[in-house]
C-alpha cells in the first residue's frame, strides 16, 4: 500500500564468443531511469510518504534465445560465461546502488526470475551483494523469482528449479544473504497458493507477492505473460493476448492475495505488488488491433480491481 516499485533494466546488447555484453539503454529511447531521474523519483516518493523499490531486470535486445544460452551454460558449467555475466551484472548494479542510496531507495530487488542464475556458485551472489554494500547502499535487498503454485503434483518455483540444478545447501546460502523474497504469481487459487507459501516458512524470510493477474478469460497457461508489458504479441509468447476480457477474474485474483496477506498464519507474507499499475497512462501501444496494454491491464483507472485495492489500501491507512 505504501510502495512504489520502478523497474531498472539492464539490456543484453550483444552476444558473441560465448558471452553477453550488458548495458543500460541500448539506444536513444527512454527505457530506464537515469541517475538524475532516480533523484526525482525519490523526492516524489518522499513527498507522498512512499517507500521505493528498484527492481533490476535483464532484457534481451539482440534476438537471441536467452533462456537456452543460460541453460546451456549451466549444463556445461561454463565458468567463462558466468564469470563474465556476474562481473558485468555486479559492476552495473553496484554503480546504480550509489544513485539508489542518494535517491533514498529503500530496497533493491535482484534476480528477476533467473532461477538459472540462482543455481550458480554462491560466491557470485555474495560478491555481488558485497559490491552493493561497498557502494554505500544501506537499504534492504530482495530476491525476485517466480512461484507457479498450480503444478499437478506440487508447486514449482525459481528456488526449487535452482535447487534441482545445483543443491539445496548452496541455494539456501544465497537466499540467506537477502532480506526478503519476491514471488511473482499468476494463478491465485487461495488454498493452493497458501500451501505453496507455507513451504517457504522455514526459510525465515519475509515474502512479497508480485501479482501478474489474468487479464482475460481462461488466461492462465504455462509460459504465457498475461499482464501486458510492451504490447508484444506473437505465436509463442503473448504479452497481451487477444481474448475476451474478464475484469471480474482479476478482482477474484487480487481478493485471494489480499486474503493471504491478511492471514495471520502467513504473517511472513508482508506485501502485495501489482504488475498491473504503470507509471505512464498513455502507452496505448499495439502490435495487433485490440491488443493495447491499457485495455488489458488489471487495475488501471476505473477497472474493478482498482476499486478493490484502493479500499484495501485505505483499510491499512486507518
Amino acid at each position: 500500500a505504501n510502495t512504489l516499485t520502478v523497474v531498472d533494466t539492464h539490456f543484453i546488447t550483444k552476444y558473441a564468443e560465448g558471452a553477453y555484453e550488458i548495458n543500460y539503454s541500448p539506444d536513444d529511447r527512454d527505457w530506464t531511469p537515469t541517475n538524475d531521474q532516480w533523484q526525482i523519483i525519490g523526492k516524489v516518493a518522499d513527498a507522498n510518504n512512499l517507500e521505493v523499490q528498484m527492481l533490476v531486470m535483464i532484457h534481451n535486445e539482440v534476438g537471441i534465445n536467452q533462456y537456452k544460452i543460460e541453460d546451456d551454460a549451466d549444463k556445461t558449467n561454463n565458468r567463462k560465461f558466468w564469470d563474465s555475466y556476474f562481473s558485468q551484472y555486479s559492476d552495473l548494479v553496484s554503480k546504480r546502488a550509489i544513485a539508489a542510496e542518494k535517491a533514498g531507495v529503500d530496497s533493491i530487488i535482484l534476480g528477476y526470475n533467473s532461477s538459472i542464475g540462482l543455481a550458480q556458485k554462491p560466491s557470485y551472489w555474495l560478491d555481488l551483494i558485497q559490491k552493493i554494500r561497498r557502494a554505500g547502499f544501506s537499504g534492504e535487498l530482495g530476491l525476485y523469482t517466480e512461484l507457479k503454485e498450480l503444478q499437478v503434483q506440487d508447486h514449482f518455483s525459481g528456488i526449487t528449479d535452482a535447487i534441482y540444478r545445483n543443491n539445496e545447501t548452496d541455494v539456501k546460502k544465497i537466499i540467506h544473504e537477502f532480506d526478503f523474497i519476491v514471488f511473482s504469481v499468476q494463478n491465485t487459487d487461495n488454498h493452493k497458493l497458501s500451501k505453496a507459501l507455507r513451504s517457504y516458512e522455514n526459510y525465515e524470510k519475509k515474502i512479497q507477492l508480485m501479482v501478474i493477474t489474468p487479464s482475460v478469460e481462461n488466461g492462465n497457461s504455462s509460459g504465457e505473460y498475461i499482464e501486458p508489458v510492451m504490447g508484444h504479441n506473437n505465436a509463442t509468447n503473448s504479452l497481451a493476448p487477444i481474448r475476451k476480457l474478464s475484469f471480474e477474474t482479476q478482482v477474484e485474483s487480487y481478493k485471494s492475495i489480499v486474503d493471504i496477506v491478511n492471514d495471520q498464519r502467513l504473517d511472513y507474507v508482508t506485501g502485495i505488488n501489482s504488475w498491473g499499475y504503470h507509471f505512464r497512462d498513455n502507452l496505448f501501444h499495439a502490435v495487433a488491433n485490440g491488443d493495447s496494454d491499457y485495455q488489458k491491464s488489471a487495475n488501471v483507472r476505473g477497472k474493478p480491481a482498482e476499486d478493490l485495492l484502493s479500499k484495501w489500501y485505505e483499510h491499512w491507512r486507518e
